[in-house]
């Protein structure tokens, strides 16, 4: 059963945006053909960092990652990442703000928010980051931090403020790094790929990771983590809805059977966009928790970063389905060869187990990616790429049969002046034959006479 629980003490709360590309490149269907060749050659990495070797702050993240888990380590953790994704997959530091944008007000880090709502007052900006998927995806995280004890209906409101001046942090991180002459923009202009600055909500993928430390009741007593498994105030923080009184008892129950926690002490769970992780190991000063804190949200921001990624190739390969049919190299071969080695790579980055060495962190993943309904946009862009691969044969086909028809056309109207030009010789045979006769004949006649 679950118990009474009122206010929140402590809590860390991280909003993760993701956004590729391809939504934001500017020419024509040529400049992303040549973007999905990068990809498909898994050459566009290096090619950018080529380009920003001068830029000691494009960097890559592995360092990072490695010194995170080295620390953990030597406090009794364990090793998260596997030697395949800090080879392959670990993402490359890009420039970031040291404040945050939002609705015209600057609020620098370690900053209380009270110049954006009266509200906010209770937290304080941490952070933002902004980084670059080896696929060419912007990811920017920006994190919030709450002291003190706060009614869970009012951090419930907050979240929702919370969010919004991220996401509007993510917009203006975003147009600075896609504004003219930056090291950023130039690097994908030498390619040939240019970037414009406009950004549609409906291509950003976002998801908010709340950690929270404690869980108190009316008597300010702390509720055991145990006992929250079924209450709609945890729902409600979910959610980021302040009408949780009214959620019934079957999608309280849904809900708790997505929990993943191992221990009495901890909750792990994700609804949709979502996660929610209550435990309060992350404050403590020598506990391993407080660097694993850091590799959940790489996980976070490495899946993100896919299903933003999924839906680039998505809008991609509708657009070479529209244009399969009017003879441009939109719809050739080649670009479906390209959309389909993507794709495989794609499920290949997926591979968890070749990832993540750390068993408890596969199964968070593979729970956010239940929730995200990965494995649907996968379904999804495959089929489009059928479709257009079918699309693409047809119309090799119509080509080939216009090209048969063609040849046999020549072949008829040489076969008919073969026809013709047998009867003109027949005739000239037989003229020739009546000119012989009437010779013989003069000849008859010349003699007789």
């Amino acid at each position: 059963m679950s118990a009474d629980p009122r206010s929140i003490r402590a809590a860390r709360v991280f909003y993760v945006h993701a956004l590729d590309v391809s939504s934001l490149v500017s020419g024509a269907a040529g400049e992303l053909g040549l973007l999905q060749d990068l990809r498909a050659r898994h050459a566009l990495h290096q090619q950018l960092h080529a380009r920003w070797s001068e830029h000691a702050e494009f960097c890559d993240s592995r360092q990072d990652i490695e010194e995170r888990s080295d620390r953990a380590i030597a406090q009794g953790g364990k090793r998260v990442w596997t030697s395949v994704f800090l080879d392959d997959h670990t993402p490359t530091n890009l420039p970031c703000g040291d404040h945050l944008w939002t609705d015209g007000v600057r609020i620098p880090r370690q900053t209380s928010l009270r110049a954006i709502r009266q509200d906010l007052a209770p937290w304080v900006f941490e952070d933002s980051r902004s980084q670059l998927s080896r696929d060419g995806v912007i990811i920017n995280t920006a994190g919030f931090e709450l002291s003190g004890t706060v009614p869970i209906e009012s951090v419930i409101q907050q979240l929702s403020h919370l969010r919004r001046a991220a996401y509007e942090n993510f917009k203006h991180e975003t147009r600075a790094l896609l504004a003219r002459q930056t090291p950023f923009a130039r690097a994908f202009e030498d390619l040939e790929v240019n970037l414009r600055g406009e950004i549609n909500r409906e291509d950003v993928r976002a998801h908010q990771v709340l950690f929270v430390r404690e869980v108190t009741d009316a008597d300010a007593v702390r509720v055991e983590p145990r006992k929250l498994g079924h209450s709609k105030e945890l729902a409600g923080l979910l959610n980021r809805a302040t009408w949780y009184e009214r959620y019934n008892t079957r999608y309280l129950n849904e809900l708790a059977k997505k929990e993943i926690g191992y221990r009495n002490d901890e909750i792990y769970l994700t609804d949709r966009d979502a996660t929610l992780i209550v435990l309060d190991g992350f404050w403590r000063d020598g506990d391993p928790l407080r660097h694993y804190m850091g590799d959940l949200l790489l996980a976070i921001e490495f899946h993100l970063g896919k299903q933003a990624f999924l839906h680039g190739q998505l809008e991609y390969s509708k657009a070479l389905y529209s244009v399969s049919g009017d003879g441009s190299d939109g719809g050739s071969v080649s670009s479906v060869l390209r959309s389909r080695a993507i794709l495989s790579s794609v499920y290949e980055s997926l591979n968890f187990s070749v990832l993540i060495s750390h068993g408890f962190t596969r199964r968070f993943v593979n729970g956010v990616s239940s929730e995200s309904e990965l494995a649907t946009a996968l379904e999804d862009v495959e089929r489009r790429i059928t479709n257009l691969s079918i699309a693409v044969e047809l119309r090799a086909a119509v080509e080939a049969s216009r090209q048969e028809l063609g040849l046999q056309s020549a072949s008829n109207g040489l076969q008919k002046a073969s026809i013709n030009l047998q009867r003109a010789s027949n005739r000239l045979a037989l003229m020739a034959l009546i000119v012989a006769a009437l010779a013989i004949v003069l000849s008859v006649l010349t003699m007789t006479t």
